[in-house]
């Protein structure tokens, strides 16, 4: 399996050897050339970040916990998203710490469950839900951080399960879907889908909505399975690939679908942002857009960081455009999320952005631990994970 960077943005996966020539191809590009005895590198040029405007802030974020899991990379193009139950939450590291700590900033448990981790956190009341490197989906007892139960499934997990009633719902890189019991993590069922022979590094969490397990593939298709028995319920295309080779067709839907009233909203790597109605599965509308975050909703626009960083935003109803933020482009944008009503967005140079969600004005800024890889609305706190394995809580406050 190859991992190979794509400029400016993640990585990508084969999965057949047949396409080996093809990728070994693409790898030769960016590593050194020799000749006459001298090795030269070659210059991948890269726009560099737009530099940041002086603003007149409105809006103050402030940091109110630290979590501390265990180290991070900055060239890993994944993090660990961490999850709040009741007064307790929770985060992992890439090194395969998993902490719990109390809203008072007390540290709970610490355990240490694999050596690294790849996929988190879920948790509820009882368990807190990691995978790792090796295709195991661990269970810790969310009060002491004691492993309860490890399954194999054979296949990495790159995204957080979901944890629905009695039910543990992975997605895999290889295209399958496995719910494993809460109690003792044996399978109850298990289902696949197809998965392109080049894809981009990454994969969605399942979402739960009407007795359905609602997964988006690397594909660009969405695909329902029935909750209690894993069989297909029905299929769609949201995303359309274009290009001359592989490497033009992705159209990977990396991060779980916006769910937002009755409509869904899958996002996809070179292809588009769909509107999809839940009711009829059909295609409301699509707009152009690339991103492998997830979108974000608020006063009625659906709201899409992209690939070259800029954020636009879209009427929910019509597809229509409402506004476009450039003074963010080439900074490696996280996802957006929206918390009191404000949309706030991280980059890799290390900077939480607070935008107004009817104009796009950036009205609060705020300077974080690192580059900031994810963000997590947590009750009434934003959580952003950091290059550097940091996870914080922070509070908005302003108007």
């Amino acid at each position: 399996m190859f991992n190979l960077p794509v400029p400016g943005q993640t990585q990508l996966m084969s999965t057949r050897a047949q396409r080996w020539a093809t990728l070994l191809l693409v790898a030769a590009l960016a590593l050194p050339m020799s000749a006459c005895n001298k090795t030269r590198a070659i210059k991948v040029d890269r726009p560099k970040p737009t530099p940041l405007l002086s603003i007149q802030p409105t809006v103050t974020l402030n940091p109110v916990l630290q979590l501390k899991a265990g180290g991070g990379s900055r060239y890993d193009t994944l993090a660990l998203e961490p999850a709040l139950v009741g007064q307790q939450v929770y985060a992992a590291s890439r090194r395969g710490g998993v902490v719990a700590y109390d809203l008072k900033g007390g540290r709970r448990w610490a355990a240490q469950p694999s050596r690294e981790l790849m996929g988190g956190v879920a948790a509820n009341e009882q368990v807190v839900v990691v995978s790792d490197g090796k295709g195991n989906v661990i269970a810790l007892n969310a009060a002491n951080g004691q492993t309860r139960w490890r399954t194999a499934i054979g296949a990495t997990v790159l995204a957080p399960a979901v944890i629905n009633a009695n039910q543990v719902i992975v997605q895999a890189n290889d295209g399958s879907v496995r719910a494993l019991a809460v109690e003792d993590g044996r399978v109850v069922w298990g289902a696949s889908t197809p998965v392109p022979p080049v894809s981009m590094r990454g994969t969605a969490s399942p979402i739960v909505l009407n007795n359905q397990v609602i997964v988006a593939s690397a594909g660009g298709r969405l695909y329902a399975f029935d909750l209690a028995t894993g069989v297909p319920v029905w299929e769609r295309r949201v995303a359309v690939s274009e290009g001359r080779n592989e490497i033009q067709r992705l159209i990977d839907i990396d991060m779980s679908p916006l769910v937002s009233g009755a409509q869904l909203y899958p996002v996809s790597y070179q292809g588009q942002l769909v509107a999809f109605d839940l009711a009829s599965q059909q295609v409301r509308w699509e707009a152009p857009a690339s991103s492998l975050r997830r979108a974000a909703a608020s006063t009625g626009n659906v709201m899409v960081a992209t690939t070259t960083g800029e954020i636009l935003a879209f009427d929910e109803q019509t597809g229509k455009p409402v506004w476009q933020q450039t003074a963010l482009q080439y900074r490696g944008l996280s996802n957006p999320i929206v918390l009191n009503n404000r949309v706030v967005v991280g980059d890799a140079q290390g900077y939480l952005h607070v935008l107004n969600p009817l104009d796009g004005r950036i009205i609060g800024r705020a300077r974080a631990s690192a580059g900031v890889k994810t963000l997590t609305v947590l009750g009434d706190w934003l959580a952003y994970t950091a290059a550097d394995g940091t996870t914080a809580l922070w509070r908005m406050s302003g108007s």
